[in-house]
């Protein structure tokens, strides 16, 4: 499932779903995303899967060095 294409959030339409079933096809070889059968449990791993990254967000690049200037700077002015 991508979450990103450019940064940007996918929307539902460009969503690019693969979905095995390691033990029926342990080669990888076919995506069961369409299959009717793993419609529910796909559901509930996106659903886990968004949750994840909503709670594990990323810095971009530079945020952390500039959050911790900005913090040091707070502290020193608080002496």
């Amino acid at each position: 499932m991508n979450v990103r294409i450019d940064g940007i959030p996918v929307t539902e339409s460009d969503e690019d779903l693969f979905f095995v079933d390691k033990e029926v096809y342990p080669e990888e070889n076919q995506n069961m995303a369409a299959n009717e059968e793993y419609r529910e449990l796909i559901k509930h791993l996106k659903t886990k899967l968004k949750q994840h990254l909503e709670d594990s967000k990323e810095l971009s690049p530079g945020t952390a060095e500039a959050l911790d200037l900005f913090i040091q700077k707070k502290l020193a002015e608080q002496k």
